[in-house]
């Protein structure tokens, strides 16, 4: 089937799952945010072509998952879905350097007391640990 080979092709951006599982309708969700933040253009074409750009703007806006970037964030928000008028709050969507800390484990006063002294971490990533943003 058609579905299951765009399903299989897409499997790198929707990792936590089996993807040929999952279903157009059901998951689209998931589906829709995994492809807008982690799929190649020629993916999110390909969305399109499933969904309409209407049905991923209210999924976009209605059901949001904090899985962005903010540049990513801004790019989709802004010229993927033509959004750029419309006020959407941004905690609901961007990942946060707390949550980064939470996930090695760390809290994030350590995180920001060590990049104060090792000088390394500076601004929207002060708990990197390599200080690359």
């Amino acid at each position: 089937m058609k579905n299951k080979k765009i399903l299989k092709k897409w499997q790198p951006y929707l990792w936590s799952c089996d993807a040929e599982q999952l279903d157009f309708e059901k998951d689209k969700n998931y589906i829709v945010h995994q492809i807008l933040m982690y799929g190649e253009l020629e993916d999110i074409n390909l969305l399109f072509k499933i969904y309409s750009k209407e049905e991923i703007k209210k999924i976009f806006l209605e059901e949001p998952r904090k899985i962005y970037t903010r540049p990513a964030f801004n790019f989709i928000k802004n010229f993927i879905l033509e959004l750029k008028n419309i006020k959407i709050s941004e905690e609901d969507y961007v990942k946060t350097s707390h949550q980064y800390c939470k996930k090695l484990k760390r809290s994030h006063a350590k995180c920001a007391k060590n990049a104060q002294r090792t000088q390394r971490c500076r601004g929207a990533w002060p708990c990197a640990p390599t200080g690359i943003h």
